[in-house]
């Protein structure tokens, strides 16, 4: 093969490696390198402009042999009226393709496919991914969403004609208004009907833009009776009928991702309900909208107890979830439901006054952490899942320390990491704490109480301190000998150089940092300079691992490491 019909990047490699070696050796070298590579080169294509649709097939139709290696083609161009001749030639002269992926406009490219299919071609297409059909429906405008519904017709053709391998599809099953039961994707031209079955089909996403009736959505899930992930991205998610609408559990589905804007009991006892063999599970509510919708609302936005439970008990028997409630009126008693559960693996999980997250990994090592922004006087500390579940805690984050969070912490007997902010407490006289890791951020700090603090949390080994630019940065911890302490100072003045003062068992250090590091110097030599305006001063019994990150002026990092010997 001449070097000319190398792609440039490639001759260019070879020569370049080649200019000390034989010419005699750059034929066979470039022709074994051309028959390995080719599967890599061609694997997937990618089609951004009509010039560029013309010129593929164009090459396509000197060298045939290249379509062969093609298994994934994407169009980022619209399909053209005009190009049907060369979406016919692409189509023959790819016939191992198995990924299709278009963008917007590609009712002509479904259309000629469609077409080719009948005729025998691209028989190992089982993917089409058009990146019109996405989640966010709430943000998009009604021009973009007439797009998707002009595709949609074409889009299920050719979904229909490749029924029997077609591995995934994404169904429309918004309600339409005279038949609220009809998903849209059953309209008129019927490409698919209740009748329709996606044999191979292992990946289902059903969307809406409006309201979707659970009998909608569980008659789209019925036509892909083997799938084994589902993903439901609506906007409202409700009942629309009585609540003793009939459904077949399914045991197939082991993943099912539920993202919805608006959410009601049924829909989610259906959830529940129909998927009995769930590993994976996402679910993402986000309810911000206080118009009124049907009377089977969960208004405003309220789980009851007894669903909260079951809900609970459901994500248990899974091996990993993150669920998620923007708008839940009720998240105490959501989170009381959880704490009802021995979580086996890592559970995190983020309570605020309107959300709630649950993270958990059951594969993971057993870990527990608590990121808390609420009145923590609402946790009734009295149920004993409540206590039981502090008890087990790892990690906790509280913001702005306060007396309230005392009985909290009186509970967390196995804490080994705890987040807050300094708050407005003079002195800490609050229980006694296991921690190892202490991480404090902005906020009034105050040497005292960090030093009484210190006194009660005798296995303290690694600290994470941040100083604004007006706090004094001297930290008095007597007690503690440190495995790492990492401090975070934003400093007023960027010229001036920064000093480090080291109190040991009543003994004084003194350092100056130069570029990344510091060095000691004589005690006589750090007193002709004081007072330093950029100065840490620490008193502890020892340090292993110092590292200081210096703010100033914004972000701008200047950054210390020392290890003491």
């Amino acid at each position: 093969m001449l070097a000319g019909n190398l792609p440039f990047e490639i001759q260019a490699a070879i020569l370049d490696h080649l200019n000390s070696v034989s010419r005699i050796q750059y034929s066979l070298v470039s022709r074994h390198w051309r028959q390995a590579a080719r599967h890599v080169l061609f694997k997937t294509i990618q089609l951004r402009s009509e010039k560029e649709v013309d010129a593929f097939a164009d090459l396509l139709l000197e060298s045939s042999s290249l379509g062969e290696s093609v298994r994934k083609l994407v169009f980022k161009t619209p399909a053209s009226m005009n190009e049907a001749q060369q979406y016919s030639a692409l189509i023959r002269l790819t016939p191992n393709l198995q990924i299709l992926e278009t963008g917007r406009h590609a009712n002509r490219l479904y259309q000629v496919a469609v077409e080719e299919i009948e005729h025998g071609h691209w028989q190992h297409l089982h993917a089409i991914n058009d990146s019109m059909i996405l989640y966010d429906y709430e943000s998009m405008t009604a021009h973009e969403l007439e797009q998707i519904r002009g595709t949609g017709p074409d889009y299920y053709a050719l979904a229909s004609a490749l029924r029997d391998r077609l591995s995934a599809v994404k169904l429309d099953v918004t309600s339409e208004r005279d038949s609220p039961f009809e998903p849209h994707c059953f309209q008129p031209p019927f490409y698919i009907t209740r009748q329709t079955r996606f044999k191979a089909l292992e990946n289902l996403v059903c969307f809406s833009e409006e309201k979707t009736a659970i009998r909608s959505l569980d008659s789209a899930l019925s036509l892909c009776p083997h799938a084994t992930e589902v993903t439901f991205s609506l906007c409202y998610f409700h009942s629309c009928e009585d609540n003793r609408i009939q459904f077949r559990p399914n045991t197939t589905v082991t993943t099912v991702h539920v993202f919805a804007s608006r959410l009601t009991e049924a829909s989610l006892n259906y959830l529940l309900h129909k998927f009995l063999n769930v590993k994976q599970l996402i679910i993402r509510i986000l309810d911000y909208d206080d118009d009124e919708y049907d009377e089977d609302r969960i208004g405003p936005f309220e789980i009851p107890t007894e669903m909260a439970t079951q809900l609970a008990y459901y994500a248990c028997t899974t091996e990993k979830f993150d669920i998620w409630f923007r708008g839940l009126m009720n998240n105490v008693q959501l989170f009381v439901a959880f704490t009802l559960v021995r979580w086996q693996g890592e559970m995190q999980v983020n309570l605020q006054s309107h959300y709630i997250q649950f993270e958990h990994d059951r594969s993971k090592p057993k870990h527990s952490g608590l990121y808390l922004c609420l009145d923590v006087t609402s946790l009734d500390l009295r149920q004993p899942s409540v206590r039981a579940y502090f008890n087990q805690l790892d990690v906790l984050s509280i913001g702005q320390i306060g007396l309230e969070h005392y009985p909290l912490l009186t509970h967390c007997t196995q804490l080994q990491e705890l987040h807050m902010q300094y708050g407005h407490l003079s002195a800490y006289d609050g229980p006694y704490l296991p921690i190892r890791s202490l991480v404090v951020s902005y906020g009034n700090y105050n040497i005292n109480f960090l030093r009484q603090l210190s006194a009660l949390t005798p296995h303290l080994k690694n600290a994470r301190l941040t100083f604004n630019a007006s706090s004094k940065v001297k930290i008095d911890m007597p007690s503690i000998s440190f495995d790492s302490l990492y401090l975070i100072i934003a400093q007023p003045q960027e010229e001036s150089p920064f000093y480090f003062h080291l109190t040991q068992f009543g003994k004084d250090r003194y350092y100056q940092a130069i570029e990344n590091q510091l060095y000691e110097m004589e005690a006589d030599e750090f007193k002709k300079h004081e007072p330093v305006p950029n100065k840490a001063k620490v008193i502890c019994k020892g340090i292993k691992h110092l590292e200081i990150h210096r703010r100033v002026n914004g972000p701008l990092n200047r950054l210390i490491l020392h290890t003491f010997l």
